[in-house]
């Protein structure tokens, strides 16, 4: 009897692990059967993680430098490109403020010589306030398998202040803004390139001057106006050495009744650009969203 009984306790024992495998056999089928998704997936992450690390790479080049040579957009022949503002004063880049230049000068040629023949991109800057479309750069692909996206937030305007005095009241002494950190510089080659202006932006002011190195630009005859924009002519009244100089700026006889101010800016603009085009508004930085795209072709 008691042989029977071990024998009982054997088989059911045995039958008990039988039914265990079962569900772990099942478990390992099913594992065997998704391991190529498992493998998939994380060659998938690690494919995608590089992809945006070159993307980041390519954002933080265009947003954080100002291109090698600094002046590339003058010369056209970048062997970097990047297009934040370079600073004379400071002599580095403003990181993430754009330089209107930089980004007009920008073109599929030099963008792909950044990102390299493999990849795909497509820059979008829009307002950030409004939405509004600012700037494209590139065909967005809604083919591509794998789409890295980076974003960040920038400054932006259509031209660029050189120089600026805010919030002036009126004085009967004369007002010297060469000298830092308001210097307005010129050269032959800024002399090429671009045209100047000054724009006030007027609260009750009722006369003042604006001299040039001398030579009167804004009269006192041109007030009252609410905006006032001349043309800083003739240019070569303007520094036009090799070097970058500072041109002497001299508000002088600013009349106003209490509490009126007025903006002067020094502003440069491409050459050729109509005047009609010249305003504090295509002047004055927004605040842009840079949103960048990269894939692999």
């Amino acid at each position: 009897m008691r042989k029977i009984a071990d024998d009982s306790d054997g088989y059911v024992f045995s039958l008990d692990l039988l039914i265990a495998l079962i569900p772990i056999t099942i478990l390992l089928g099913m594992a065997a059967a998704n391991m190529d998704n498992v493998f998939y997936l994380s060659q998938e992450g690690v494919f995608q993680s590089s992809l945006e690390r070159v993307g980041a790479d390519t954002v933080s080049t265009l947003l954080e430098t100002s291109g090698t040579p600094n002046n590339w957009e003058q010369t056209g022949n970048p062997s970097v490109v990047g297009i934040a503002k370079f600073n004379d004063r400071t002599q580095a880049p403003d990181e993430n403020d754009i330089s209107p230049y930089k980004l007009g000068a920008l073109n599929t040629s030099v963008m792909q010589d950044l990102v390299g023949p493999e990849y795909g991109y497509f820059i979008n800057i829009t307002n950030a306030q409004t939405n509004a479309p600012y700037y494209t750069l590139g065909t967005y692909n809604t083919s591509a398998q794998n789409i890295a996206r980076i974003e960040r937030l920038v400054r932006l305007a259509k031209f660029e202040i050189v120089s600026e005095g805010v919030g002036i009241r009126g004085t009967r002494q004369p007002r010297d803004f060469t000298s830092p950190p308001n210097p307005f510089k010129t050269n032959i080659a800024y002399n090429n390139a671009f045209d100047y202006y000054v724009v006030i932006d007027n609260n009750g002011i009722s006369s003042a001057q604006v001299i040039i190195n001398g030579v009167e630009i804004v009269r006192e005859r041109d007030f009252p106006l609410t905006e006032l924009t001349r043309k800083i002519e003739p240019q070569s009244i303007l520094q036009n050495q090799t070097d970058l100089l500072p041109n002497s700026v001299v508000l002088g006889k600013v009349a106003s009744a209490p509490g009126s101010t007025m903006d002067v800016y020094i502003i440069q603009v491409p050459k050729g650009t109509p005047s009609t085009e010249v305003n504090i508004d295509s002047a004055r930085p927004i605040l842009g969203r840079f949103v960048f795209y990269i894939w692999v072709r």
